[in-house]
């Protein structure tokens, strides 16, 4: 089954509609397959009638389904290392200092669009390697995705050998567990994180998260066009504490989509503040 252009166009409006994913380019062929999987599993016959049960769906479950076949994310651990030495090195004694000035010890970060949970659980590990005394500070990391395949995947924290290809031996070692064919995280490291379904370009489940100091939102940007980027930015700006930091992939650029934050060059690699 392949969509005609005027059904390829109603699915993707929905889509943007309610997600703010663009579907770039020519992705027909890709979405009719995806299509034709969700009607074979709802038994639905006509692409008219399974248009209509999208657009009618009041909790939004069937839409959630067809995301998951839309927005498939490969990441894997320690991935852009440069990036997380700058967090680590740079951008995280900046924030134990100005916490430790204020008389605190808790530090929120959030992961946003943290597809199988790799990017959360390495800044976890990133914290107890780099914190002194990391078991005398509040550290809540959270891990946000659309994909609620990919979410319930990051809750389990198991993983093959290739998403740990760039993870330093010594840490894979240290906490992961090898059982059969999968190296699962230790339980130190994942109590250190959650992992929940959010929709980024959604004001109301937006409005939820809040007193971030830290945004990590990499090769994230390809999912959305301008408009809808600078809406996610919005709902993350509101997210975020004073003074906090967003980190963008090494391919993007927070400043052409938002004026929202300020840039902060460090030597060749630069973050965005608020």
């Amino acid at each position: 089954m392949k969509l005609d252009q005027d059904e390829y166009d109603r699915i993707k409006e929905i889509v943007y509609k309610k997600t703010g994913l663009a579907l770039k380019g020519d992705k027909r062929d890709f979405v009719s397959r995806r299509v034709a999987n969700r009607m074979g599993s709802t038994d639905i016959q006509s692409v008219k009638d399974y248009y209509r049960y999208l657009v009618f769906d009041p909790e939004g479950h069937e839409l959630s389904e067809l995301i998951n076949l839309i927005v498939i994310g490969e990441t894997y651990f320690f991935r852009e290392f440069e990036l997380l030495r700058l967090f680590g090195e740079d951008i995280l004694p900046m924030i134990v200092e100005k916490k430790k000035k204020a008389g605190q010890k808790k530090i929120k970060i959030v992961s946003a669009g943290c597809a199988t949970g790799e990017e959360p659980y390495t800044l976890a590990i990133i914290l107890k390697e780099l914190l002194e005394q990391p078991d005398q500070w509040e550290i809540r990391i959270e891990g946000i995705d659309i994909n609620r395949e990919s979410v319930n995947k990051a809750r389990k924290g198991q993983y093959t050998d290739h998403a740990l290809r760039d993870t330093p031996y010594v840490y894979r070692d240290k906490y992961f567990q090898k059982e059969k064919d999968v190296y699962a995280i230790c339980p130190e490291i994942k109590d250190m994180v959650s992992i929940s379904a959010c929709n980024l370009y959604d004001r109301t489940q937006m409005s939820r998260l809040f007193g971030y100091d830290v945004v990590f939102c990499r090769n994230v940007l390809i999912y959305f066009d301008r408009k809808s980027a600078a809406i996610v930015f919005e709902n993350l700006y509101r997210s975020m504490n004073p003074g906090g930091y967003i980190f963008s992939g090494l391919s993007e650029s927070i400043g052409r989509m938002t004026s929202l934050f300020t840039m902060e060059r460090f030597k060749k690699l630069f973050v965005y503040k608020k």
